[in-house]
């Protein structure tokens, strides 16, 4: 709100109406300018504005205790529970609960997708599996696979797949970090591999802790 645009109002003219009314021109045009702001909240650490429907958040200070965005969401009217989860570099201060920097090898609550389009400068995509992970062995990467099959209705689905079962000549569809040492490879099979028939990897799945 700028104080430039706000009415005068005098006290005579205030006066002349009940109290809490706001009848009189100059009242009218201050009360109607306050109304029309919108709820906003901001302390060091994050702003909160709200939309029609929606919130704008801004974070400034993604290091700071998580009360402090408790905070600022339920100023606006938002109960609500703010967990800090692992993220990598490129996604610190960003809303997913708040992201921090991850530790080194710890798990990201989300991936990130290794291609040039996210500054990354190999494209895995159609590569096959044995080059893609020659090249992440390269980087130092530990290397999960999720393979993935494509159905007639266009839909796909899959599960991931212990590396013993993985083909050399199996084309990459894409590759995500997934921790600063670790990548997931997604395979995308052809229809000489029935869907669902591989057997299912039974190492445990990192990611999702951060939701409990």
């Amino acid at each position: 709100m700028n104080i430039a645009d706000l009415a005068r109002v005098r006290d005579e003219d205030l006066l002349k109406e009940p109290v809490g009314q706001a009848s009189c021109a100059g009242a009218r045009a201050l009360m109607e300018s306050i109304m029309s702001e919108e709820p906003q909240y901001a302390n060091a650490a994050v702003s909160v504005e709200t939309r029609d429907d929606y919130l704008h958040v801004t974070i400034t200070d993604p290091e700071a205790d998580v009360s402090a965005f408790t905070e600022a969401f339920r100023a606006v009217g938002l109960d609500a529970e703010v967990k800090k989860v692992p993220v990598a570099p490129e996604d610190v201060g960003t809303l997913v609960g708040i992201g921090r920097p991850a530790a080194p090898g710890e798990p990201y609550a989300q991936r990130v997708q290794i291609h040039p389009v996210n500054g990354d400068d190999y494209d895995a995509r159609g590569k096959p599996v044995a080059e893609v992970r020659a090249e992440m062995e390269r980087r130092g990467m530990k290397i999960t696979y999720v393979v993935m099959w494509s159905h007639p209705d266009g839909t796909g689905s899959g599960y991931n797949v212990d590396a013993a079962h993985i083909k050399d000549d199996w084309p990459v569809g894409s590759v995500f970090s997934t921790a600063s040492d670790a990548v997931e490879v997604t395979v995308e099979v052809g229809p000489d591999v029935p869907p669902d028939s591989l057997p299912k990897s039974t190492a445990p799945d990192p990611r999702g802790w951060w939701e409990d």
